[in-house]
């Protein structure tokens, strides 16, 4: 039998004070690293129905299902793993349940394995933040997460009690599990040539109150554009895994943190300010829909930040469908119909290194015509330029792209790209880049090549933009 509904609940309220932790039991583990040998090649990820778990609310409840090993051509045995709620710890069991549900198959793979092994021992179950859907998803996916928790859903409505401090874990890795997205810190040109503009200090899992001063840049776009790589760049080091597979290898939302020179408008002078970079999974993923990793993002950014400096949304010139109705739910999100909140998006038209001069500003243009804002956007030369109302009326050959004061009028959109080549050969495109995402961030100069918008002769001042506030009352996101 079950625990009642409100030892439920108060074991619950426990978890949130406790670590964010699965609290493995080592001799528990022991036990269920014999029994993952009885797991054949092809598993399902299935679920079941709970009525009036928790709170009267329904609670369904997910598990990995496998054929027995020897059992897979015959069609008969079959094992499960599962984070019982009931029993609050990892169970391994030749026990399926019925009736059940099939959402998803997949193989194991050497790296299915090595999550399945990283789970044994668990005991720390949690509705909110350690449940039964969290562990099967990070097995089938890798990425630790619950579309029953997320915003609007009727268990995270449930969950309303939970201390800000709780709610930051909600759908972020438990400690055992820290995420193995991040990069080797491997520099990626040599630092007499480009050293970085923000100098990295480490790795977040979470944000408190004191980073809300900090120059906080979101980063989202569709797999495969090269979010991750854009990071890197800024820091001029490997922070962030990359790669070019259908799914994102981003699986969970990651943050970089560092110094670097910014502007101070009030003060007239560069003060050294923390940088926050967040790395997100990519829309359109093999694994994940649009919807369980924008709702991912919103929930991460509605608990660790007030502020946003700038939002780079960066894809290429073939933007397919699903790929813009993704961009444009995420512009929705963050209010970009509000004129004045426009200023601090930076799209990029990414891995355009192959194309001329010309073609780069056509697929810019393509790309905002795709996503229905090229209206609202105009790349500006380094020498001063009437303000345009569209690319067309930008004269060919005007690219790198550098700020002006007409930017501030308006969005920005620039072409991009950084294959593994010379550091020659990327430098225009890293200068448009910095200058982009940073704006007010006006760097003193630095042995790494990179001439700021200081040293080019414009006027600091004039470089301010306003913060994009995410609060409730200027944000779809609550």
């Amino acid at each position: 039998m079950g625990a009642s509904e409100s030892q439920i609940y108060t074991d619950e309220k426990r978890t949130w004070r406790e670590p964010h932790s699965l609290d493995l039991d080592m001799i528990m583990r022991v036990q269920h690293l014999r029994l993952l040998e009885n797991f054949g090649t092809e598993l399902q990820l299935c679920y079941m129905d709970m009525a009036d778990f928790f709170k009267g609310v329904e609670y369904r409840h997910y598990f990995i299902l496998s054929k027995e090993k020897e059992a897979e051509e015959k069609e008969s045995g079959a094992w499960i793993i599962e984070l019982s709620p009931l029993q609050r710890r990892l169970l391994i069991h030749p026990n399926p349940y019925a009736p059940f549900q099939v959402e998803a198959s997949f193989r194991k793979d050497e790296t299915v394995t090595y999550r399945m092994q990283q789970v044994c021992g668990a005991r720390g179950f949690s509705v909110a933040l350690r449940n039964s859907e969290h562990l099967a998803r990070f097995l089938c996916t890798k990425a630790w997460f619950s579309k029953q928790t997320v915003l609007g859903m009727e268990l995270r409505n449930a969950l309303k009690a939970m201390p800000a401090g709780a709610r930051a874990n909600l759908n972020s890795l438990p400690e055992e599990l820290e995420a193995d997205g991040f990069g080797d810190l491997s520099q990626i040109y040599p630092v007499d040539f480009y050293k970085g503009f923000v100098r990295f200090t480490g790795r977040r899992d979470r944000l408190i109150a004191k980073d809300e001063d900090a120059y906080n840049v979101l980063l989202l776009g569709p797999t495969g554009k090269g979010k991750s790589r854009i990071g890197n760049l800024i820091f001029g080091q490997t922070v962030f895994q990359t790669g070019g597979s259908p799914a994102s290898v981003t699986r969970q939302i990651e943050v970089a943190a560092g110094v670097a020179d910014i502007y101070d408008s009030l003060q007239g002078k560069l003060l050294p300010r923390q940088v926050n970079v967040i790395d997100t999974i990519g829309l359109c993923d093999s694994e994940l829909t649009d919807d369980e990793v924008i709702a991912t993002v919103k929930e991460f950014v509605k608990v660790n930040f007030l502020s946003i400096d700038r939002v780079v949304v960066v894809c290429g010139d073939r933007v397919e469908k699903p790929q813009v109705e993704g961009l444009k739910r995420v512009m929705k999100w963050l209010r970009y119909d509000q004129r004045h909140r426009r200023r601090n998006f930076l799209f990029l038209c990414n891995k355009s290194d192959l194309l001329k001069t010309s073609e780069r500003d056509a697929g810019v243009l393509g790309m905002l015509r795709l996503i229905g804002c090229e209206q609202e956007y105009f790349p500006v030369h380094r020498e001063a330029r009437p303000p345009s109302e569209t690319l067309e009326e930008v004269p060919a050959g005007s690219s790198p792209f550098r700020l002006s004061n007409q930017v501030m009028r308006r969005p920005l959109a620039i072409p991009t790209g950084f294959p593994d080549i010379p550091f020659d050969s990327v430098r225009k495109d890293l200068h448009s880049l910095l200058d982009a995402v940073f704006i007010e961030a006006i760097a003193a100069a630095q042995p790494s090549g990179y001439a700021c918008a200081a040293e080019r002769g414009d006027n600091p001042s004039s470089h301010f933009v306003t913060r994009l506030d995410v609060t409730e009352s200027s944000c779809s996101i609550l």
